[in-house]
């Protein structure tokens, strides 16, 4: 599915989307991991794994400071846009938690 500049994003079950496009406050669950072994390895050892739902506390271009399991972890431009995420079941783009 493809997703189009200035339209909302689809529900969680029809689309994934890159973590860098994500809005603050907004709650997402990560849903793909698309890099090599080392980036892999990088986010299981910051507890970043597929299924983990992660809140985004602050957004600075690119550049995110999450919430997830009790700690806060900040990701650069490169990690965020090959770290794909869905909305929760019944929200959409916008949408607060």
């Amino acid at each position: 599915m493809t997703v189009e500049i200035g339209k909302s994003r689809p529900k969680a079950h029809d689309a994934i989307f890159p973590l860098a496009l994500a809005n603050t406050g907004e709650d997402v669950i990560i849903a793909a991991i698309r890099g090599g072994k080392g980036l892999n390895r990088k986010l299981m050892e910051l507890g970043l794994r597929i299924g983990v739902t992660v809140t985004i506390m602050q957004k600075h271009g690119g550049r995110l400071i999450l919430a997830h399991d009790g700690q806060r972890t900040a990701l650069g431009t490169g990690m965020t846009q090959k770290l794909f995420v869905a909305l929760p079941d019944g929200k959409e783009q916008g949408q607060k938690p």
